[in-house]
């Protein structure tokens, strides 16, 4: 019998589902990793981003983390490679700020 790797068995699982008419949404880390990670899903799913925008990390202040951002992938959307210029650091999804419109926009 053939094992597929953990990330294949995501992939045939997020195409399944794609398949069959559900909409995604994504939501992650506003890090390098993170962008990288959100932007090959709306490409390969046409999923839609949640939390993950210059006004999410705009909210999240000017020290939203204690880590570096480091360099942004060339897909980063202007809007949200600016703001992020102006405190160079991480922006995680369980920073308060984050969560606070993630829920607001669900409602």
């Amino acid at each position: 019998m053939h094992e597929r790797a953990p990330a294949s068995v995501e992939y045939a699982f997020l195409e399944h589902a794609v398949d069959g008419g559900v909409r995604l949404t994504h939501a992650g880390d506003i890090d390098r990793d993170g962008l990288i990670i959100a932007h090959q899903i709306q490409v390969l799913y046409k999923a839609e981003l949640a939390g993950m925008d210059e006004r999410v990390a705009a909210a999240a202040g000017p020290n939203p983390s204690a880590v570096a951002l480091g360099t942004l992938p060339e897909s980063t959307p202007a809007g949200l490679a600016e703001v992020l210029a102006t405190h160079h650091r991480a922006v995680y999804q369980e920073n308060d700020a984050v969560l606070a419109i993630l829920l607001s926009d669900a409602e």
